[in-house]
């Protein structure tokens, strides 16, 4: 197992899903899914976070961010993850050993399931197999799948909802909790427009997007239905901003639910 892995800068540029070709691949051979209903963890005192992506997990170590606000508002809690140390999409992982393998060596509690392959334009139809096997692979060891559709890219907001359409249409087949990126990402832009969530690239978070990223996932996992959060000490945010971006996360989990398929 590879804890808090350091990827290589060459993996951390190329590791986005913005795929646009003229054909899609061919549709991988998985076994079909159940479609049984979600493992909820939320009440378990100790979480054990899988994080399977590419740059969009890497960046600023967004699992770090996600034990801190665990463990920071919630102390009695401790949290343990791990990174998957290739950025690979999800189609790619099925026949990955080491992504195999890992998903098998710890009594996983939550399992973040990034790189669905999806087209900027909206014109070609990625398969979403790869997906909906790994949701059933996080079932199968009863551990919490939660899909990460990502923000959209600078100055396309309509990415960022496309992305979640798609995760919700993977979740039509087999049911998975889906965290918001995407809108909260929209949601926080288009109430503080001065917020500079983009990295100069306007594709990869600067520590504010992470930050905001890693609070739905905060909600999501700890189910924590607080208004008032306890601020990070241990992040350059001040603690304004950090409570507006929280009150961002929790209104756009309202307005979205994650975890109800």
């Amino acid at each position: 197992m590879i804890k808090h892995t350091i990827v290589l800068i060459s993996l951390l540029l190329m590791g986005c899903n913005n795929q646009d070709k003229a054909t899609a691949p061919p549709i991988i051979n998985v076994p079909p899914v159940s479609n049984t209903p979600i493992t909820d963890n939320s009440s378990e005192n100790n979480y054990f976070i899988l994080l399977f992506g590419n740059s969009h997990v890497a960046s600023n170590d967004l699992g770090g961010l996600i034990s801190a606000l665990i463990t920071t508002n919630y102390p009695q809690k401790t949290v343990s993850y791990t990174r998957a140390s290739k950025a690979l999409f999800l189609d790619e992982r099925v026949t990955d050993p080491e992504s195999n393998q890992l998903i098998q060596q710890q009594p996983w509690t939550h399992v973040i399931l990034q790189a669905q392959k999806y087209s900027v334009s909206g014109t070609v139809d990625y398969p979403i197999d790869g997906a909906l096997h790994w949701i059933e692979q996080v079932k199968n060891i009863s551990a919490t799948p939660i899909l990460f559709p990502e923000h959209a890219q600078q100055g396309n907001p309509e990415e960022g909802t496309r992305v979640h359409q798609l995760h919700q249409r993977i979740t039509q087949q087999n049911s998975s909790c889906i965290a918001p990126i995407g809108l909260a990402w929209n949601e926080a832009l288009s109430q503080y427009p001065q917020l500079q969530l983009y990295r100069p690239d306007g594709n990869h978070a600067q520590l504010l997007g992470s930050f905001l990223t890693a609070l739905v996932f905060y909600y999501i996992i700890s189910a924590d239905q607080q208004v008032t959060l306890e601020p990070l000490t241990i992040v350059a945010i001040d603690e304004i901003t950090q409570q507006q971006l929280a009150d961002i996360a929790q209104s756009t989990l309202a307005a979205y639910p994650a975890c109800t398929a």
